[in-house]
């Protein structure tokens, strides 16, 4: 059920705001006043990251919360090929990099290498 809000969402926000593809300038020439150095990004059009993006950050943080409670509730269950402990180890891992990636992404917003780099592993690890 989370996988289908998650993609209704997602898809919800790509029909209805699109990303749009900008030119940021990072620097210009002093004499001539040009652009000498710019980067691209694609940018959420029309404001409505708060409208999607929120949503979508509290459902996955509820379901992460509701399953932490839950593997706390079955920690003492005794079973023979109890996977439970593996699972705990990936969630945790999951809730880690959750916690540390997304401050860093705050402070890297104005570097857009490092911000790519950070979006990326987080991307990568969840």
């Amino acid at each position: 059920m989370a996988i289908g809000v998650n993609v209704a969402l997602l898809t919800c926000w790509t029909t209805v705001a699109p990303c749009e593809h900008q030119q940021i300038p990072i620097a210009n020439c002093e004499v001539c006043g040009r652009d000498t150095e710019s980067y691209g990004a694609c940018v959420a059009s029309n404001g409505k990251v708060c409208f999607f993006g929120i949503p979508l950050l509290l459902i996955n943080v509820g379901i992460l919360g509701l399953v932490m409670c839950q593997f706390h509730k079955a920690r003492n269950f005794v079973t023979e090929l109890s996977e439970s402990y593996c699972l705990a180890l990936a969630l945790m891992s999951l809730a880690e990099t959750s916690c540390l990636g997304v401050p860093i992404l705050f402070v890297v917003v104005d570097n857009p290498t490092a911000n790519h780099l950070v979006k990326s592993g987080l991307i990568c690890v969840m």
